[in-house]
């Protein structure tokens, strides 16, 4: 999907909600996130890079979403981690690269390119799984019970801008995926 200038402005826009001044807010978050990880740690040392991984996707969540994943097996968490783990590897294919040197390349049929087909089923998991999150963040929003996070900042600035549900839903959960995984 291609995305005009209104979205660039607002990716530009909502890089500004990571202000220090905006930040200071996540704080408590880095700290309950800290407090679980280090007892994770104390109770299954093992499992030191299992709780890694559970406190940056929880942080980011919460920062991102205002939810957050208190265990490994959080549905959510492991969406995230199947789409990005399918993400790494279609980037590493190089096809990705090959079409933006080549752009006649995209007119090749998926049939003929399984990478090309691999990336659109991709696409259509990542669009479900961004939307599903920022549908529910509005929810909360709607309802009052959203706690301080992105999604509160992104949908004033998507009522001011206009732009749609799915373009909030991608420069958000692209954001989320960068930063966490």
């Amino acid at each position: 999907m291609r995305y005009g200038p209104r979205w660039r402005m607002a990716r530009k826009l909502f890089h500004n909600i990571l202000r220090v001044n905006i930040a200071e807010t996540y704080v408590p978050y880095q700290s309950l996130e800290s407090k679980q990880m280090l007892c994770e740690i104390l109770d299954h040392p093992t499992a030191f890079l299992d709780s890694l991984k559970r406190y940056s996707s929880s942080l980011t969540a919460q920062m991102t979403y205002g939810w957050r994943t208190p265990s490994n097996n959080d549905p959510k968490m492991m969406l995230m981690f199947e789409s990005l783990e399918e993400y790494m590897r279609l980037n590493r294919a190089g096809v990705a690269a090959m079409a933006d040197f080549f752009p006649v390349l995209r007119l090749v049929p998926a049939w003929l390119m399984p990478t090309k087909a691999a990336a659109t089923k991709l696409y259509e998991v990542q669009r479900e799984l961004f939307l599903g999150h920022w549908n529910d963040a509005k929810k909360a929003i709607h309802q009052g019970t959203a706690k301080p996070c992105q999604a509160v900042d992104l949908a004033k600035l998507q009522e001011k801008e206009g732009f749609s549900d799915e373009e909030a839903a991608f420069l958000i959960g692209k954001e989320q995926r960068d930063r966490a995984f």
